[in-house]
C-alpha cells in the first residue's frame, strides 16, 4: 500500500465523509459521542473546549448537548478579523453565530474562556508516518497551542492515551527528569530510599566513593556533615550528597544499632545501577536496580564471570524497584543465567511494517547453580520483568515477593524540532508460557510481603549477655538472642536451637560490627546484640522477609554439592 502524507490523507478523509449518506453520518455521530463521554478524560473534567462541527464532520454539538446536561462548562473557538483564535464559553447552540469560513463560531458578547484546565477537542487530531499532524491546514490550532503550551501537552497526551498507558509527549525538561538513566552525576553514588525512620541506603552503585568507604545497603543515614538528617526527605538528603567534584562529605549511617561515620569524596559517577556482595558461603546477592544502558550489563557480566572463583552455589537476584531499560541487556543476564540449551527466553513483537515477532533462545552455557532465586514488587516493570519472567518460565529461577508492575509494551522515542520527546509504543514483549503480561504483571512462585515491625524491648526475653552459646545449644538463652537477630532482619523467625540458620545470623552480625569471625556467640557479641536492639526500642521499620528468605533457600542450596569444578585459569567445567 502507498503510504500517505497528509494532503492524501485531508483529501482521502474529505472524499469519504462526502460520500457517506447523512443518516449513517448522524448515527455513527452518535456513536463515537457515546465512546467520547464514556472516557475518563471527559468524566474527570468540568470544561470542554469543542469546536463546532461543519462539511459533514462528526456532530460534535450532540457532545456539548450530552456536556450541559452533566452540568459541564462548553467553550467554542472564534477566529477574530486578525486572524487569532480564542475560547469562548457558550451556553447553548443559541450563542453561535455564521463566522469564518461559514463555520459557527460564539457570538461577539460571549466572555472569552480564560480557565486553561479543560478537555480539548480538535479537528484532524491525527499524525502521519512523519508524524505530522492531520487537521485542515489553517494552523489556527497550532497557533492557540503555541500560545498555552500547557493545554497542548494536555491534548497531545489525552490524544495518545487513546493508543496506550505509556504513549507521552514530554517537554525536554519532563524527559530529563523522567529517563534520566543515562546520564552520569557527581556524588558519593547511593541510591535511596524512605522509611519510617528516615532515608536509607538502598543500593551503593559500582565503583563509587561509597563502595569504596564501605557503605552498605540497608544503612540509614542519620548525619550527613554532622547534622541530624533523621527528619530530612530522601530529596533533601540527595541535595546534600551531591556537590562539586573533588568536595567531601561526612556521613554518619546506622548500621544494625551501631553509628558507622565514613568520609566520602564526591566525584563523577557514571550511572551502573548493578552491585553485589557474599551474603553466605557460596551464595551471591546481585541487586538491577536498572538496566539503564549497556554499562549494567558490562558490570553484570563483570559480577557473573566472578562466581566461579568464589565457588558460588546459589545467586539471589534483586529486581525489586527496578523499572527496566534495555532489552537487549535483559535478555543477555538471562541468557548466561538459563542452563538449557536452545530454550526461548523472549520474544519481541514488533509492528508488522517494523519487523513482526522475534524471539531469542538460550546459548545453554550457564554456570550451573544449585539455585537461582529471584526478588521482585510492584515496581519491577518493563525489561525487568522480562528478565524475571524468562527465568520463571524457563525454570531457570524461582520468584519472590509481590506481583509485578505489568508493563509488558516498549516504546520508541522521537527526537522533535523543539527539544520535546514523543515517546510512542511500537513493541510488546512475550514470555515463553505467560505471553505478554501488560496490564497484568508477574505473579512469584512465593508471593510473601515484608514485616513492618516495631521494636518493644520490654516484650523481649531477657538476654544473658555473660554466656557463651554455641552450635547444637538449646535454651531460652537462645531463644533470646534469635528474638533480636530476627528483629534485625537477620533471622526469619525466633528459635531456641542454635542451627545453621542461626550460626549465619551470627556471622552476619560479627561481620557488621567488625567482631572476629567465629560460630559461637561470644558475650561481646551479645552484649553488641543488645545494645543493637536498644538502640532501636520504639521505632517502626520494615524487615526484608523477601531476601532473608531466598537466603534461606540459598543456603539451602548452597549446602548440596557444587555441580561444576574449577580449573586453575578460573574457567570452569560442569561435573
Amino acid at each position: 500500500m502507498t503510504k500517505m502524507g497528509k494532503k492524501e490523507i485531508r483529501a482521502e478523509v474529505k472524499k469519504r465523509r462526502a460520500e457517506a449518506e447523512l443518516g449513517t453520518l448522524h448515527e455513527n455521530s452518535k456513536k463515537i459521542v457515546e465512546t467520547f463521554v464514556n472516557l475518563p478524560q471527559y468524566q474527570n473534567t468540568d470544561l470542554l473546549l469543542a469546536y463546532v462541527d461543519a462539511k459533514r464532520e462528526v456532530e460534535t454539538r450532540l457532545l456539548m448537548e450530552r456536556a450541559w446536561k452533566d452540568h459541564k462548562k462548553v467553550a467554542a473557538p472564534r477566529v477574530d478579523g486578525d486572524g487569532i483564535m480564542d475560547y469562548y464559553y457558550i451556553n447553548s447552540l443559541d450563542d453561535l453565530d455564521p463566522g469564518s469560513f461559514g463555520i459557527m463560531e460564539p457570538k461577539m458578547d460571549c466572555p472569552i474562556c480564560e480557565d486553561e484546565n479543560g478537555l480539548m477537542l480538535m479537528p484532524g487530531g491525527a499524525f502521519d508516518e512523519h508524524c505530522h499532524r492531520v487537521g485542515y491546514g489553517g494552523g489556527y490550532y497550532d497557533r492557540y497551542l503555541e500560545k498555552h503550551p500547557d493545554e497542548m501537552y494536555d491534548v497531545l497526551n489525552d490524544i495518545l492515551s487513546l493508543l496506550d498507558t505509556h504513549s507521552m509527549y514530554l517537554s525536554s525538561e519532563e524527559y530529563s527528569q523522567g529517563f534520566s538513566t543515562l546520564e552520569g552525576f557527581v556524588g558519593i553514588g547511593v541510591g535511596l530510599q524512605e522509611t519510617e525512620n528516615g532515608v536509607q541506603i538502598a543500593e551503593v552503585m559500582r565503583y563509587s566513593a561509597a563502595e569504596e568507604a564501605g557503605l552498605q545497603i540497608g544503612d540509614l543515614i542519620v548525619k550527613i556533615n554532622g547534622e541530624d538528617a533523621t527528619k530530612l526527605k530522601n530529596a533533601d538528603v540527595a541535595s546534600k550528597l551531591r556537590g562539586e567534584e573533588g568536595t567531601s562529605v561526612k556521613l554518619t549511617v546506622r548500621r544494625y544499632g551501631r553509628d558507622i561515620t565514613v568520609t566520602c569524596e564526591r566525584r563523577q559517577v557514571n550511572r551502573v545501577y548493578v552491585s553485589n556482595k557474599t551474603m553466605a558461603d557460596g551464595v551471591e546477592y546481585i541487586k538491577v536496580s536498572a538496566i539503564g544502558s549497556q554499562n549494567d550489563w558490562s558490570a553484570f557480566s563483570e559480577i557473573w564471570d566472578s562466581l566461579p572463583s568464589k565457588n558460588t552455589r546459589a545467586v539471589i537476584l534483586d529486581l525489586r524497584g527496578n523499572g527496566g531499560g534495555l532489552i537487549d541487556a535483559a535478555l543477555k543476564m538471562a541468557n548466561v543465567m538459563t542452563p538449557v540449551k536452545d530454550a526461548e527466553l523472549a520474544g519481541v513483537r514488533y509492528r508488522d511494517d517494523m519487523g513482526g515477532l522475534e524471539q531469542t533462545y538460550s546459548t545453554g552455557n550457564a554456570l550451573p547453580l544449585n539455585k537461582i532465586v529471584v526478588l521482585v514488587d510492584g515496581g519491577t516493570a518493563s525489561a525487568a520483568e522480562l528478565l524475571a519472567g524468562s527465568l520463571q518460565d524457563t525454570g531457570s529461577a524461582t520468584l519472590i515477593g509481590s506481583k509485578t508492575y505489568g508493563k509488558g509494551q516498549g516504546q520508541f522515542h522521537i527526537d522533535l524540532v523543539n527539544g520535546d520527546k514523543l515517546v510512542i509504543t511500537t513493541l510488546e514483549l512475550e514470555l515463553p508460557k505467560q505471553g505478554c503480561w501488560e496490564g497484568v504483571g508477574l505473579t512469584p512462585d512465593i508471593q510473601l510481603e515484608n514485616r513492618k515491625v516495631t521494636v518493644n524491648t520490654k516484650d523481649l526475653k531477657p538476654l544473658d549477655t555473660s554466656t557463651t552459646l554455641r552450635f547444637g545449644d538449646s535454651s531460652d538463652a537462645v531463644y533470646a538472642m534469635t528474638e533480636r537477630l530476627s528483629l534485625l532482619g537477620l533471622l526469619t523467625e525466633a528459635t531456641g536451637r542454635y542451627d545453621g540458620d542461626v550460626a549465619d545470623a551470627v556471622a552476619s552480625f560479627r561481620a557488621a560490627y567488625d567482631l572476629p569471625a567465629a560460630l559461637y556467640a561470644s558475650p561481646e557479641m551479645l552484649s553488641a546484640l543488645d545494645e543493637a536492639v536498644t538502640a532501636l526500642d520504639g521505632q517502626t521499620y520494615l524487615v526484608d522477609d523477601q531476601l532473608q528468605s531466598a537466603l534461606e533457600m540459598c543456603r539451602l542450596a548452597a549446602a548440596k554439592p557444587q555441580q561444576y569444578t574449577v580449573k586453575s585459569d578460573g574457567s570452569w567445567t560442569k561435573k
